[in-house]
């Protein structure tokens, strides 16, 4: 049997080395650390104060209105951001693919943890009532295909893979054999997490698995 050959023609990238494909690259180059202390929330009582935290991130509104920016976990948005670089580069929205031949794999560790966290608190201090019905979606590991996929119409195979740190190289490796076995033109991967909650980083410190050099 023969393989279809697979190319990468679209790149996308958030992380704490920068907002895009060409921040991240340039800090890179430049031999710039991604790690720096935690800004987002306070860290009083954490045992580990620093991460590869995105910085002075806010989503374009053009990919999910404020209303929506409240309700979607980080890594939705996140996701969002990167996928609409990686598009735009490739060309995509202008190539002649069919919809249902252009696909979405995405590897997610953890997913929401945030919203688990924020949901938790309010289910505790205000009873079940108060949970949003937005709390689920918000947090599924397979959300950010299904926003990206209802975003840009995309409607090819769908589906997020969790394997703990290579849960993105299983991903990545998954969509190329979805184009090398001919059953999609074009494939979105890659992979998307924003877990630097207390209660995330109190769990990887107890594992020992984060260096707690404050």
């Amino acid at each position: 049997m023969k393989l279809n050959r697979v190319a990468v023609t679209g790149m996308g990238a958030i992380c704490g080395l920068g907002n895009s494909l060409d921040e991240v690259w340039k800090n890179a180059l430049a031999g710039k650390s991604g790690i720096s202390t935690i800004e987002r929330q306070s860290t009083e009582g954490w045992p580990v104060t620093f991460a590869g935290e995105v910085k002075n991130f806010k989503l374009d509104p053009n990919l999910m209105d404020l209303k929506d920016q409240d309700r979607f976990d980080l890594f939705n948005q996140y996701a969002l951001h990167s996928a609409d670089e990686a598009i735009k580069q490739a060309g995509l929205l202008e190539a002649k693919y069919a919809p249902a031949n252009i696909g979405i794999i995405f590897g997610t560790g953890l997913g929401g943890f945030p919203h688990i966290e924020m949901h938790h608190k309010t289910f505790l201090e205000k009873g079940a009532r108060r949970v949003s019905p937005f709390f689920i979606p918000s947090v599924i590991p397979n959300m950010p295909e299904g926003l990206v996929s209802i975003r840009y119409g995309f409607q090819g195979i769908n589906f997020a893979v969790a394997s703990a740190c290579a849960s993105s190289a299983h991903a990545i490796g998954l969509a190329a054999t979805e184009i090398m076995m001919g059953r999609q033109d074009a494939m979105l991967t890659g992979g998307t997490e924003g877990v630097i909650t207390g209660y995330t980083i109190a769990g990887f410190a107890s594992m020992k698995a984060l260096s707690k050099r404050n």
